[in-house]
């Protein structure tokens, strides 16, 4: 709670309830969860897996139930279209 002039104010997050953040947590945790993302690189993987503990430390969820992800191999990960967009990039700014 802030307060500006006198006047007590509540700011947006005090209302913010711990079942929203929840919810904010799970749709975060499967957009990075999401291939083309967790298995772009070491540092999304990681980020992914942190967010997968997170959520299950949450949720109460234990062992076999939290489901990390495994890194693919290098051939595994498709990055075609990431490749064509960084060309369009360099063709566009020679």
């Amino acid at each position: 709670m802030s307060t500006l002039t006198g006047v007590v104010m509540k700011s947006k997050y005090e209302e913010y309830t711990n079942e929203q953040r929840l919810e904010d947590l799970r749709s975060t945790t499967n957009i990075l969860s999401s291939v083309g993302n967790y298995d772009s690189n070491d540092y999304m993987h990681g980020i992914a897996n942190g967010l997968i503990l997170a959520l299950a430390i949450m949720e109460n969820k234990y062992g076999d139930d939290v489901g990390f992800l495994s890194r693919p191999a290098a051939g595994d990960v498709n990055l075609d279209g990431v490749k064509l967009k960084v060309r369009e990039m360099i063709e566009r700014n020679k």
